[in-house]
């Protein structure tokens, strides 16, 4: 869903004591002051799980822990990597003025066995407070979570653990000045398991007191350059609130959306924390997490393409577990300081496995979803993780999608982006970086006559096929393979199968359906599909009525009854087959005078099946009863009626 505003938010209200347990009141610097540090840098994600949610830096110089501001002098790295900063001390934070990398952290941080430790645990004032059961928490890690990013990362990723609690910690739920983080790990080692042995833990714990309900996780590298993370889960334990807290374990960022105020991409754009509803590290669901995150991750690796070039690419569903192109990213930018590339990626998301939830959301899986991220080493645009793009920006609702026909275009590079298809087995994209893009659509089958004359069975009946190409204007003549559906045991030819044709135009071909003898008498359906041959997936069809019948039924009649000589009978024929009008059936009328003598004339019948003639009367015409005859003849069928008048 498209959401506006911007939600960052300073910390929760769960926070507070949290950072107090990790940094003392005396371990951070109060002085205003200029300062020059080195150290490797921390991050903090706080989330409320609301909708709202934040990303903090620190930068752990050994003997404190300094918050990092004024983010546009933080390079752009990963966590645990060492930087020096220059800045001034303000209320204890260090507003950054210049940094430089000294050096990038290691990116395997989310490769293999992520153990954790988790501890749960109550307080004093309430002992009794096991809003979860031991079971259930460690069921919901080793199969739920597990499984969800051990999926994701295709196998790359997944987590195991060790549990104790519950137990009771000797603080109480009031109290937000003592260390809870201390008391549950002394906790932890008064029941065997020592947590200074494990690189990632997890406390989880009841509500209640000054502990509102949410999530924080810091991530850090200790002096040996090993990652290490702190899982708090505050009155919350679900799929989605700790597997969220445990992508920002192997070190991803929330899944953001961009506002660009009715455009796609510009310079007037809003970054909206947690606003990505479509996968887990954005707002509360567990949808499967998106291209960048993957890439950050380092588990694409074939399945990711870099486009520099123009050209068209087919994108397998993102959940689809198989080893098919799944993202392209397209460079936007790239800060040659820090050796930071910013990307649009591409992917195609279908109603598959954890996006089964996107059966309801057509303006999501009719088109292809387009992100920002960043890969480098420039923290001000890491922090904004990935950036949805919204495809439809004028309209609400959830359809962020680029739908298929429609083009996003980046002038400043410039790249066009266009969606040629899109199926349950992926997308085609097509991506030019000059010109505009060539559009194809699907072509438009007219099948002349729509019903045919009735035939007799064993005969051929031939049809005008046209063919207008539906390509936008900046596409090349294309080439349409013409194919023709009919019934089992009948034949079809095209005088012409394969039509060249330019945008815009129309060309046509004969085709000749023949039906077998054996056929019996009724309508069938005889089909046309013309496929583009440059774009496969672009093929239209119409089909038309073939009407076979084994006789033509005729019925004859004159104006009146009697005539005087010198007057005018009007002769008329209604022929029909199979009960229906038998149009552009041939006539041939015959008058036969009561002396024998015959005057013949012919017509052709009309949409209504009838024809008619006039014979004129000459004074000379012996009196007496006449004869008229009408024999009709059509597709190799015939048939005759005769009626009687008198001339007086």
């Amino acid at each position: 869903m498209k959401r506006f505003g911007h939600l960052r938010v300073a910390a929760l209200v769960l926070l507070p004591f949290v950072l107090f347990q990790i940094v003392s009141p005396e371990a951070i610097t109060q002085a205003a002051e200029n300062r020059t540090v080195e150290g490797r840098l921390e991050r903090r994600f706080d989330d409320s799980f609301d909708g709202k949610g934040s990303t903090s830096y620190y930068l752990n110089i050994g003997e404190e822990r300094l918050e990092l501001v004024s983010l546009g002098g933080i390079p752009e790295v990963r966590t645990g990597s060492r930087i020096r900063v220059r800045g001034r001390m303000r209320r204890g934070k260090l507003h950054v003025e210049e940094a430089t990398v000294v050096e990038t952290a290691s990116a395997t941080t989310a490769l293999g066995d992520q153990h954790q430790l988790v501890m749960l645990f109550n307080f004093q004032d309430a002992p009794g407070n096991k809003p979860w059961t031991a079971s259930y928490v460690q069921d919901l890690l080793l199969n739920q979570v597990s499984t969800y990013w051990q999926s994701v990362s295709y196998g790359q990723a997944w987590f195991t653990g060790d549990f104790t609690g519950w137990y009771t910690i000797p603080i109480s739920s009031t109290d937000c000045q003592s260390s809870m983080k201390l008391a549950a790990e002394n906790g932890a080692r008064a029941l065997g398991f020592n947590p200074d042995n494990y690189s990632h833990k997890i406390y989880i714990y009841p509500s209640g007191g000054c502990r509102s309900t949410g999530g924080s996780t810091w991530t850090a590298r200790d002096s040996s350059g090993n990652f290490r993370s702190d899982v708090f889960l505050c009155g919350t334990c679900t799929t989605y609130s700790l597997g969220h807290e445990c992508g920002h374990t192997l070190d991803l960022s929330h899944s953001n959306t961009l506002n660009c105020n009715g455009s796609t991409f510009g310079s007037n754009c809003t970054h909206v924390e947690y606003g990505d509803d479509y996968d887990i590290m954005g707002y509360y669901n567990t949808g499967a997490v998106n291209a960048y995150q993957r890439d950050f991750a380092g588990w694409l690796g074939t399945r990711i393409q870099t486009v520099t070039a123009d050209g068209d690419f087919a994108l397998s569903p993102l959940s689809v577990a198989d080893t098919n192109l799944k993202a392209l990213r397209i460079p936007q930018s790239y800060d040659p300081v820090t050796n930071s590339t910013t990307y649009f990626y591409v992917e195609c998301r279908q109603p598959v496995g954890y996006d089964s939830f996107l059966s309801s959301y057509p303006g999501v899986t009719g088109g292809v979803l387009i992100r920002l991220g960043t890969i480098g080493s420039d923290v001000n645009k890491l922090i904004l993780g990935s950036e949805l793009l919204d495809g439809t920006p004028t309209t609400t609702g959830a359809n962020e999608a680029l739908p298929v026909g429609r083009s996003f275009t980046d002038s400043a590079i410039p790249v066009t982006i266009s969606v040629l298809s899109v199926s349950s087995a992926g997308a085609t994209v097509s991506v030019r970086f000059s010109g505009p893009t060539c559009l194809p659509s699907i072509p438009s089958v007219a099948i002349n006559p729509s019903a045919s004359a009735p035939a007799a069975p064993g005969t051929s009946v031939s049809y005008t096929v046209t063919i207008t190409n539906n390509n936008s204007s900046s596409c090349a003549a294309s080439g349409f393979n013409l194919q023709a559906s009919v019934p089992s045991g009948w034949t079809a030819s095209f005088a012409n199968p394969s039509l060249t044709i330019s945008p815009g135009a129309s060309a046509s071909t004969t085709m000749t359906v023949g039906s077998p003898s054996s056929a019996g008498s009724g309508s069938y359906n005889v089909g046309v599909t013309s496929t583009n041959s440059a774009y496969p997936a672009f093929a239209g069809s119409n089909s038309a009525l073939q009407n076979l019948a084994t006789a033509l039924s005729v019925t004859v009649s004159t104006d009146r009854p009697n005539y005087t000589r010198k007057q005018s009978v009007v002769m008329t024929a209604n022929v029909s087959a199979n009960g229906s009008a038998a149009q552009g059936a041939s006539v041939s009328f015959t008058m036969t005078k009561a002396n024998g003598a015959t005057v013949t004339q012919s017509a052709v019948t009309g949409s209504n099946g009838s024809a008619s003639v006039r014979f004129q009367l000459k004074r000379a015409d012996p009196p007496g009863s006449y004869r008229g005859r009408g024999a009709a003849t059509e597709g190799g069928l015939s048939g005759n009626a005769i009626t009687n008048f008198t001339v007086q």
